[in-house]
């Protein structure tokens, strides 16, 4: 807004749009780098102690800048940041009209809730089983696990990835309905390996008996996930990254992996940039992503492999990379980095990152 008027005024803002989990919807930074994950947090935090405490705060300000807090409709938390000293309140509307001006009410309903889709996809997923009769259904997400029966967790990791593995090479099927034996689950008896490609990266999955036929297969998908296709398509819009947009992590994370060991949840990456990054030093070699995802699969197994009763820290030089290990009893996280950066670096920047992924986590 370079023009000021009495609507728009002159003034430059972070802005973060927050809907009711405490979620991060938008994160705006005039300077180009979004307010980070730990300080919407807190800002939300405080917001959040005062509500539960029958009292609401609107502002605060400091010696350089002003902090303010709003909820508007949809229950969606506006928090503004600037140096500005006067009055902003009545502009904060103006950043949710703006947004509907541009995206229209039904998208900023649908941002309203991440929670909410999660728990949408696993109903579905839970109907769409029960319509077709199988206990193993699950739905794919560019080759990762969106949502799945209880049953399907039942299956051991090397045939889920057998199954992942055939549904790469059958990348181009729209629909499929094959015989497969898994070796731990079913190994004499043929079971209907049946999949719908909803979206260009979604499939739905499922292990079958002699029901349903395939027309029934397509045509239940098709009718029951018709409501999740819009919200489908916006998170196959972060992969490979594995992170909303508004999350920025330090140029020299060439990959990362963060467990909650309390919900048993997981983010990983091994492209980690949306754009390309230059490096703060000389760097010779940075491997293949697919090497380094095998590293970080070692990395966790040997993490897992300490005693439950020790913290443990430890870096690792190999392959022309650094390799940072943590294990605690909330987490455990691996970063990589070039192997040119130094253990301290490493160190700072790896706790930032994973207190960043942690914190995600627990908010999604």
């Amino acid at each position: 807004m370079n023009n000021g008027n009495k609507y728009f005024p002159n003034i430059q803002f972070d802005i973060v749009l927050i809907n009711p989990s405490g979620i991060p919807v938008f994160n705006y930074s005039y300077k180009n780098k979004p307010l980070p994950l730990a300080v919407v947090g807190t800002l939300f935090g405080i917001y959040s102690y005062c509500s539960s405490n029958n009292s609401e705060i609107q502002n605060a300000k400091g010696a350089m800048s002003q902090t303010l807090w709003k909820q508007l409709k949809d229950n969606i938390i506006v928090i503004a940041v600037n140096g500005y000293s006067g009055n902003l309140n009545p502009y904060l509307d103006l950043i949710y009209n703006a947004l509907l001006f541009y995206v229209g009410s039904d998208a900023l309903e649908s941002m309203r809730s991440q929670e909410l889709l999660r728990k949408n996809l696993k109903q579905t997923v839970l109907e769409f089983a029960t319509e077709i009769q199988s206990f193993y259904v699950c739905l794919f997400a560019s080759y990762r696990i969106a949502a799945a029966t209880d049953d399907w967790w039942s299956l051991s990791g090397e045939e889920i990835a057998l199954i992942v593995g055939y549904m790469r090479t059958e990348k181009r099927a729209e629909v499929k309905d094959v015989p497969v034996y898994l070796h731990i689950k079913s190994p004499q008896m043929a079971v209907r390996l049946m999949w719908c490609r909803l979206s260009l990266n979604c499939v739905l999955v499922a292990l079958c008996g002699l029901n349903p036929t395939l027309d029934v297969f397509i045509s239940t998908s098709k009718n029951l996930f018709k409501k999740c296709i819009s919200s489908l398509k916006n998170a196959e819009s972060t992969y490979p990254f594995n992170v909303p947009p508004h999350i920025i992590l330090d140029t020299i994370v060439l990959g990362y992996l963060v467990m909650d060991r309390e919900s048993n949840r997981a983010v990983s990456s091994f492209c980690p940039h949306r754009q390309p990054v230059k490096f703060p030093f000389p760097v010779k070699v940075v491997l293949a992503p697919f090497v380094r995802m095998k590293l970080l699969r070692d990395a966790v197994r040997y993490l897992k492999e300490i005693p439950e009763t020790e913290n443990h820290e430890s870096f690792r030089r190999c392959c022309d990379h650094l390799s940072y290990y943590i294990k605690t009893a909330k987490n455990i996280g691996v970063c990589q980095f070039p192997a040119e950066t130094s253990v301290t670096l490493a160190r700072k920047t790896a706790n930032s990152v994973i207190k960043t992924l942690d914190e995600l986590l627990n908010r999604t």
